[in-house]
């Protein structure tokens, strides 16, 4: 959750979505929480298709720096029909 995820979450959260904010590591789950994120995961510690499942699935997902990783064990968790947008790529040769 970088730039453009911190803006990200305020405008997600000032529309009325209810905003998970996915990242590796704790390091930044205390900005998301402030910035209006409802719940945090972090993918190095719980399997984050599985958490999201369990809390209903998801409509949308806005990766703002995509690590093709996360984001695909993020796709599972897509409700039909939902939407997944990427704003970033993975250059790091990963």
């Amino acid at each position: 959750m970088g730039g453009l995820g911190h803006m990200a979450v305020q405008y997600a959260r000032k529309m009325g979505f209810e905003v998970t904010v996915v990242a590796r590591g704790r390091e930044k789950e205390r900005v998301a929480f402030q910035l209006g994120a409802h719940r945090y995961i972090d993918v190095l510690s719980e399997d984050v298709s599985e958490r999201l499942k369990k809390d209903g699935g998801v409509d949308f997902i806005l990766a703002t720096a995509a690590d093709s990783e996360t984001i695909s064990a993020l796709l599972p968790a897509l409700a039909p029909r939902g939407k997944a947008i990427l704003l970033g790529i993975d250059g790091c040769g990963h």
